[in-house]
């Protein structure tokens, strides 16, 4: 009898290590499921704020095309949009770099600069409009555009000829 009360004593205490062990585990997988959920939501976190963005403008890329229309297009959209054809414009630059002195900087070449000029007079555009079509900005666009009157300023004497004409009914008549 003594053997089959130890021997019942050692089979509860089996079923309560059984049961220990098996709570433990249950603690150990929710230990588990909440770290990987906890994971789960910063990953998520994660990839909303620093990889799920809009794409990014190449605005290198998008001026480059847009140039390239004005400078490689057809001549009439050259016409349109300088008011020169590309012949004349190449050799504005031309002039403009040789006697006008007009440098290109580090970032901004001279094709882009005098089309920015010519684009800006042909069709009485803002600094504003002109620092979406170009991805310039303006304080550049303005800059730029001071720099190309200043250099066709110089070479006006050169290449404008200026007329002198008598107004009829002269102050002194008055």
């Amino acid at each position: 009898m003594e053997s089959s009360i130890v021997d019942a004593s050692i089979a509860s205490r089996k079923c309560r290590r059984d049961e220990e062990e098996e709570e433990e585990l249950e603690q150990a997988f929710f230990i588990i499921v909440s770290i990987a959920i906890m994971l789960l939501g910063a990953m998520t976190w994660y990839h909303g704020k620093y990889f799920a963005k809009e794409p990014v403008w190449n605005l290198e890329l998008e001026r480059h095309s847009f140039l390239n229309r004005l400078y490689k297009g057809t001549e009439s959209d050259c016409i349109e949009q300088l008011r020169v054809t590309k012949k004349a414009f190449f050799k504005l630059c031309r002039i403009l770099q040789d006697k006008g002195q007009l440098a290109k900087t580090r970032n901004v070449p001279i094709t882009e600069v005098v089309a920015m000029f010519l684009h800006i007079l042909a069709h009485n555009l803002k600094y504003r409009v002109m620092h979406f079509s170009y991805c310039r900005s303006m304080e550049t666009i303005s800059r730029q555009f001071k720099d190309v009157l200043w250099a066709i300023m110089k070479v006006s004497k050169e290449y404008l000829k200026f007329h002198d004409y008598n107004l009829e009914g002269s102050v002194e008549n008055k």
